[in-house]
């Protein structure tokens, strides 16, 4: 059990894209529309510093918000970006490295 910066203590997933990082739930980020886009606005912040610092490219896997990949944490993903690895499993959710538009 976390506590959501809005609402209190919650068994909600919490994650960190409120008011200084604070966790908040998904039910208050999209109370109001000003929450919302302040939460859009933390993750791209997040994003942005997770793709600086990594030489491949980001996960968005964890509740943490955007991690930077760094070579060798997920097994077979630095087969698949060399282009070693055509098992034909999707793993877009695991990893981007397209520096996609995530706001």
């Amino acid at each position: 059990m976390g506590s959501c910066h809005y609402c209190g203590p919650t068994d909600r997933e919490l994650r960190p894209y409120g008011p200084g990082g604070a966790g908040i739930c998904f039910p208050c980020m999209k109370a109001t529309p000003e929450r919302e886009a302040s939460a859009k606005q933390a993750f791209g912040a997040q994003l942005d510093a997770a793709v600086a610092i990594s030489p491949v490219g980001i996960t968005v896997a964890s509740a943490s918000g955007p991690q930077p990949y760094m070579p060798g944490d997920i097994p077979g993903v630095d087969e698949l970006i060399a282009g070693d690895l055509d098992d034909g499993i999707c793993r877009c959710d695991v990893i981007c490295t397209c520096g996609g538009d995530y706001g």
